[in-house]
């Protein structure tokens, strides 16, 4: 009892220390390393089921100085909403106005908190099928202190969620979800049938009081609580709708309430995991893989798929929750369904290979998209037609890298020739082919022999638009269902790096490149001495700008997060500042590991965890 009370009053003091006196002096890797341990912690007490241990821990998480700090950071400077304001009209911009929010909240008792729960600003924002989304935004303020309140209640949940969950949970992806629909059908080969599912609305109608129920032992219980019922406006009247079911979709904490909301699907079917992996494909009578609230379950016939529909439909019912008729289907995988935007079937006279392949949906999407930008931009200048069209194909040919998707790539570029051709010859329609082939196509430097590749000059330097076909497929290794990342044990942390690392680098091109300037730097960022791999995104920064005489050589970049990238350049750090950090990281690395040379073995997590 003294060692658990000795430890828990060490997270107390160390998420407490003052991290700086202003934003600029913070130290992230602090930060950083109280708010891991103090999840870690969470998660732990709740494995053990010592409640009260983990209450107290989350209390002491809903205080840390450290929790509010890195709760700013992400909302005001790493989301993807970090643009868009409230009703208040109000977002963060500037270093001294998060140093001025933190000093508010740090002031502000838990229980004002309840006080501060403000209508979320309703949008709509289109779906595939025509209709709209509402979609609620909260607070620039609401949303930081949801982050807080997310960093105490999530490692008590992921502790318990179920290994089938992959929506919305840390290290967690569609990806993920889709390799586990392929291991349950191709190991099991009586499982033929599925019921494919939606639940009707599912944010706008969860139950208020049964969630509450769910999180009764939450210290912020009653701020939750505000959240949920601090309702909505909406243009042009701007009155507010008060609510008593549902959550925002677009709240910060929402999805962690959903997947609350639906935790127990397993249960209710019966479904049992017994390996130490956490997968188990043969031993129940069915199989459940859950995206947030699209799911499907897998069985061996059709009447057992109505069978698990009129086990799920009164547990629904008891959540305020029911099936999206017109989305509940019971399909033979022969035929096919889609899931994730991809299509699943057996293939072959004799229906042995099963494959995932881009929906033809969203194929056809992807292409009146981008014709709709070829038209948008069919008067401007190639560079700003390529400026628009990579990011679409980067993300489109990177989110289908792990399936069969060649010939889909490959067909798509064709689509693209023709769009690029036409393009070129509207610009200028009294040039013959050969001209528009000499001004508009060349060969890419490097192993490619494509001559048809569509660039433009500037600075007398080619910029080319990409191909899908430049995206090599690679086959996604699904995540260990007995691994999370709030688990702290070395072989967690040892598998997460690794994990995180090729996820992270997967995406950009030189791939390769990319992963030995991160090597030459141990996988930390110089900037913040954190591991590149928490989350956010990574930029290249060249030491010595082009514009000073730089070039693009692995030595003359580093890798560094989003965040610290822009501090490099608000505090206006020269060429010298940069190395000198480097080589600090350098220094540091060989006296905590011993190294006299950079060693392909060495693992970042060796240090991190002290």
């Amino acid at each position: 009892m003294t060692k658990r009370f000795t430890m828990y009053q060490n997270l107390k003091s160390n998420s407490n220390n003052m991290f700086a006196t202003n934003w600029e002096n913070i130290d992230w890797k602090a930060v950083n390393i109280s708010i891991k341990k103090l999840r870690y912690s969470i998660f732990k007490a709740k494995k053990n089921n010592n409640i009260k241990l983990m209450c107290r821990l989350q209390k002491v998480m809903l205080r840390s100085k450290a929790n509010i700090l890195l709760s700013i950071r992400k909302v005001s400077s790493i989301n993807t909403g970090k643009r868009s304001p409230g009703l208040d009209k109000i977002l963060i911009k500037t270093n001294k106005a998060r140093w001025e929010m933190y000093e508010n909240i740090v002031q502000t008792p838990i229980c004002d908190w309840v006080k501060q729960a403000k209508p979320v600003k309703r949008i709509y924002i289109p779906k595939p099928n025509g209709k709209f989304r509402p979609l609620g935004i909260p607070t620039i303020k609401c949303r930081v202190l949801q982050n807080i309140v997310k960093n105490a209640l999530e490692p008590e949940w992921e502790a318990v969620f179920e290994s089938s969950s992959y929506g919305f949970r840390p290290g967690r992806s569609c990806h993920d979800a889709l390799s586990r629909i392929y291991l349950n059908l191709a190991r099991q080969k009586k499982r033929t049938w599925i019921l494919d599912a939606d639940i009707k609305g599912c944010f706008d109608h969860i139950d208020h009081s049964k969630l509450l129920e769910l999180i009764d032992t939450f210290p912020a219980k009653n701020v939750i609580h505000a959240w949920l019922k601090a309702g909505y406006c909406e243009f042009p009247d701007f009155n507010i709708n008060y609510t008593d079911q549902g959550t925002p979709q677009g709240g910060v904490i929402s999805p962690l309430l959903a997947n609350i909301a639906l935790h127990g699907m397993e249960k209710v079917l019966n479904i049992k995991t017994v390996s130490t992996t956490g997968h188990n494909f043969g031993t129940n009578k069915y199989a459940i893989v859950r995206y947030a609230d699209d799911f499907v379950v897998l069985c061996d016939s059709e009447e057992k798929c109505i069978e698990a529909k009129n086990l799920l439909d009164p547990w629904l019912k008891e959540r305020g929750l029911e099936f999206s008729l017109e989305k509940v289907h019971i399909r033979n995988v022969n035929k096919g369904f889609k899931f994730l935007g991809c299509h699943i079937k057996y293939y072959g006279k004799t229906k042995i290979n099963l494959l995932i392949k881009p929906h033809p949906e969203e194929v056809s999407r992807l292409k009146e998209k981008l014709r709709n930008v070829f038209l948008k931009f069919k008067g401007q200048a190639p560079l700003q037609l390529i400026t628009a069209i990579n990011p679409i194909i980067r993300g489109w040919a990177n989110y289908y890298l792990p399936f069969v998707s060649s010939d889909t790539f490959s067909s798509l570029d064709h689509f693209m020739w023709h769009r690029k051709w036409r393009y070129a010859k509207r610009r200028h329609p009294q040039k013959n082919k050969q001209w528009i082939f000499e001004r508009y196509f060349g060969q890419e430097e490097g192993p490619s022999k494509n001559k048809w590749r569509f660039y433009t000059l500037v600075n007398d330097k080619k910029v080319f638009m990409l191909h899908f076909s430049d995206f090599k497929i690679k086959r996604h290794v699904m995540v260990k269902n007995n691994m999370n990342p709030d688990n702290r044990s070395s072989l967690s942390l040892s598998y997460w790096e690794k994990r995180y690392s090729n996820r992270q680098f997967l995406t950009w091109s030189n791939y390769q490149s990319r992963l030995n300037i991160a090597k030459k730097q141990y996988h930390i960022c110089p900037l913040c001495l954190e591991t590149l791999y928490n989350n956010e995104e990574l930029h290249m920064h060249h030491i010595q700008p082009k514009k000073k005489g730089g070039n693009d050589s692995i030595n003359n970049f580093i890798i560094v997060h989003e965040f610290c990238h822009r501090q490099i350049h608000s505090l206006k750090l020269d060429e010298n500042d940069v190395r000198r950090k480097k080589s600090d990281l350098r220094k540091l690395m060989k006296k905590k590991i011993g190294l006299n040379s950079l060693s392909e073995e060495y693992k970042p997590t060796n240090f991190l965890i002290n």
